[in-house]
């Protein structure tokens, strides 16, 4: 019999924490007609009552952080070529590069898949790695097996920092307990659209026998904004379509997981170390 986790949609944010803990691998992701994956059993038969799907969940143990307090710092990375090839400041770049460099560590964060049709959690061990995890996705991504190895890497003895959303992020920490050598940013999140609106982006951008070479949500072609996609077309033709006029724009406004929509895990539920996100109208003032 087919069952699962959750009693309304509301109350799944689609971390696949639960997948990863399962010790009988009984927990699978499915999709929705929205596009959106949702945790099921396919079978309750070997269930050993463990409750670490229940305990992982981050949420259903949303907890306020002890202690609980902000400050706010502003800056970018000091790069043109780097600032410009990322989608805002470029601070994760800079704070994941100071994480190699220093710690000689591992660092995780959102990547497209080949074709850029979907985008996925990958970890990088140096800094020509970390180039996969520049540009906002928008889209939900796929967490697969990535608190197993965020587990097996810290286990090893290595230094971690996962950069993600901050229902991912508390699912990190739900899953691998606190650790002194994870370190953690949260992205200022407004909610994720259907992974299947990137993939059918990308088909409708492409012809039948055409592959993306490049693409970003949130390229800088008349500076900080307005946003505009860009599409790279077997290595040579160039695309650009304003992000807020696009369907992936107005998917990415009116389609949202409906966890999004009621989301717990924001200011005071954030569990990280930094909370990174866009400053764009901060003006500068000379004393």
């Amino acid at each position: 019999m087919v069952s699962s986790l959750f009693d309304s949609k509301k109350n799944c944010c689609g971390c696949e924490a639960c997948v990863n803990i399962c010790p009988k691998s009984l927990i699978s992701m499915k999709q929705d007609e929205e596009g959106f994956f949702y945790p099921i059993i396919e079978s309750n038969e070997g269930c050993i009552s463990c409750d670490s799907c229940e305990k992982v969940c981050p949420t259903k143990n949303v907890k306020r952080v002890e202690c609980f307090a902000e400050t706010a710092y502003a800056g970018y990375i000091d790069n043109e070529s780097e600032l410009l090839s990322c989608s805002s400041g470029g601070l994760a770049t800079a704070i994941s590069k100071a994480f190699i460099r220093k710690y000689h560590g591992i660092v995780f964060g959102v990547r497209y898949s080949t074709g850029f049709e979907t985008s996925e959690y990958a970890f990088a061990e140096n800094e020509d790695e970390l180039e996969q995890f520049k540009g906002s996705k928008y889209s939900q991504s796929r967490k697969n097996d990535v608190y197993r190895n965020v587990q097996l890497q810290l286990n090893s003895g290595k230094r971690v920092l996962f950069i993600g959303l901050p229902c991912d992020v508390y699912a990190v920490y739900r899953y691998c307990k606190k650790h002194d050598n994870l370190y953690t940013c949260t992205l200022v999140c407004h909610g994720v659209t259907s992974p299947s609106v990137l993939t059918e982006y990308i088909s409708s951008v492409k012809g039948l026998n055409d592959s993306i070479t490049a693409f970003s949500l949130r390229n800088k072609k008349v500076g900080w904004k307005p946003y505009y996609i860009f599409s790279e077309i077997n290595g040579k033709e160039k695309r650009f379509e304003q992000f807020s006029t696009s369907t992936f724009g107005n998917a990415f406004l009116y389609l949202k997981r409906p966890s999004c929509n009621v989301c717990r895990i924001k200011r005071d539920t954030i569990h990280s170390d930094v909370t990174l996100g866009d400053f764009h109208n901060i003006v500068a003032h000379d004393k």
